[in-house]
């Protein structure tokens, strides 16, 4: 035991003077600027030291693979190094299928929060909304955890589970949920009609490939409907591909229309996109956009493309910041960079992205500064998101709703309701009773799901309407829930009414107190 004693100081001394070492030499090391070669010279080192002493071994190409990884990801949470799996899933996911629970993730405060829940994906079924957080997955925490790894954690084989949790906005304590993986087919527009006889309604959802032209033929068919006003629905639609935002916008715009710029960090890495042909969409029909927080990148392009040019009233709640333009540049043995390569500007010139820290420094871009629509030169503010012209703040998911989405009473409920009620309803949609209403606060009871009567009131409602729409959806697929869900939304009533009131495209924005009548 003694020599072990007289062993052990040595050391320790040893390392006391090494430590001193180290600390004198890194004190007069914070006065110099690191070089590129020292840098690669000490990446080189650490390699060295780390294959020849570390307890396990390891292999030098996946450690540099890391370290490239690492590189990317200090940038922006969306740049990335990509390995020929990563391109995959990229491609895949811009074509419009993969596999995964079928959501858009972006960081908000070191966490993942939900952008947006595709349609019919495991997320929306399980009652994953716009801003909730995701603060584990499988039992680890997400906070600080890079975008591009908490996606890869989400996806995975089709028939897989994930189990996560979530803190939804209004909630002091996590919901717990678990997904099952599936096959995601994100649909550009998987629904349209005519509502109220001659206002068109469109939800679109992605701008995956092919969803301008998509979009296009839905506006020829409308119009040959007879449509004298048009609701386009933006909300939870996190984006996609530029091309097709500014070909979305081009159906909408006046042929030589200034749709967005995208620019670099030099004065020469400047592009304007116009609109190329003349307007689908006669420029006198009234047009309202809806927007969201989860409406993002592509949907903020054409939102505050529409909005500049004073085409169509944005009406909802102020939409996500992402104003970045990553590009993908190819490199040997099928690796790639997805690399944030500009910003993009509306056509007033706002910049309105919310990730101010790009390559580690904070940037200054066009926040708080006012400028002008094209038109009725209205004010429009460059801000964290495009901020609609009605403000329409979305109604936060309660706590006993949030538990019967997770629990899955809602989902078996509505199976119940099917099978006990065979005659589909001639109008088309669910209009539940407060018979109904007190068969299902009993069922979820007796799935020993706990809640007080205040809360089932303060829950009722918003229930309801969840409940109305999973019922549809039993009884007509997607396009019966889509029909189900604008009923008593407040804000397509809002669009409705405001359309209702417009002949033609300029009396919608006389009514908000434009001071003049287009030029």
């Amino acid at each position: 035991m003694k020599a072990l004693r007289k062993l052990i100081v040595p050391v320790i001394a040893l390392g006391i003077g090494l430590a001193a070492g180290y600390a004198i030499r890194a004190e007069a090391a914070e006065t110099q600027t690191p070089t590129l070669k020292q840098m690669l010279d000490l990446m080189n080192a650490a390699l060295g030291y780390i294959s020849e002493y570390y307890v396990e071994p390891t292999d030098k190409a996946e450690l540099v693979q890391a370290a490239l990884k690492g590189m990317l990801s200090s940038l922006d949470p969306y740049s990335e190094f990509m390995t020929p799996k990563d391109k995959e899933e990229l491609e895949e996911e811009t074509s419009g299928e993969y596999s995964g629970v079928g959501m858009q993730v972006g960081l908000r405060d070191g966490w993942p929060t939900v952008i947006a829940p595709f349609d019919d994906s495991p997320a929306q079924k399980k009652g994953l909304r716009s801003g909730d957080k995701i603060i584990e997955i499988e039992g680890e925490s997400t906070y600080g955890m890079g975008i591009n790894d908490v996606v890869k954690k989400l996806r995975g084989p089709e028939g897989t589970n994930v189990t996560i949790k979530v803190l939804k906005p209004g909630l002091n304590d996590p919901v717990e949920i678990t997904l099952t993986r599936a096959k995601i087919k994100i649909h550009p527009v998987p629904y349209y009609d005519l509502i109220e006889g001659s206002i068109g309604y469109i939800k679109m959802t992605s701008f995956s490939s092919d969803a301008a032209a998509e979009l296009a033929a839905i506006i020829d068919t409308l119009n040959s409907r007879g449509m004298k006003g048009l609701i386009l629905d933006l909300r939870g639609n996190p984006g996609g591909l530029l091309r097709e935002a500014v070909d979305v916008s081009d159906v909408f715009l006046a042929k030589n229309s200034l749709i967005v710029s995208t620019r670099g960090r030099g004065t020469e890495d400047v592009i304007n996109y116009f609109a190329r042909n003349p307007e689908k969409l006669s420029l006198d029909v009234p047009m309202v956009v809806l927007v969201d927080q989860g409406s993002a990148s592509a949907s903020e392009i054409v939102a505050g493309a529409l909005q500049d040019w004073d085409r169509a009233l944005i009406i909802g709640d102020t939409t996500f910041g992402k104003g970045l333009v990553q590009r993908v540049f190819p490199l040997d043995y099928n690796y790639a960079l997805r690399l944030t390569t500009s910003r993009y500007y509306t056509p007033s010139g706002r910049c309105i992205n919310k990730i101010t820290k790009l390559g580690g420094k904070e940037t200054k871009d066009t926040t708080d500064m006012v400028f002008y629509t094209k038109r009725f030169e209205r004010e429009v503010m460059s801000s964290d998101g495009i901020v609609p012209d009605v403000v329409i703040e979305p109604e936060k998911t309660k706590e006993l709703t949030a538990k019967a989405i997770a629990d899955g009473g809602l989902f078996a409920f509505a199976l119940k309701y099917t099978e006990k009620h065979k005659t589909l309803p001639s109008s088309g949609k669910i209009a539940l009773t407060s018979a109904d209403m007190a068969e299902f606060k009993k069922f979820l009871a007796d799935r020993k799901l706990t809640f007080t009567e205040c809360e089932w009131e303060e829950s009722y409602d918003q229930l309801k309407y969840w409940l109305e729409q999973d019922i549809a959806e039993k009884y007509w697929g997607l396009k019966g829930r889509y029909r189900q869900s604008l009923v008593g939304d407040p804000v397509v009533e809002e669009a409705l009414k405001r359309l209702r009131e417009a002949r033609k495209t300029d009396d919608l924005f006389l009514a908000i107190g434009a001071g003049k009548a287009g030029k």
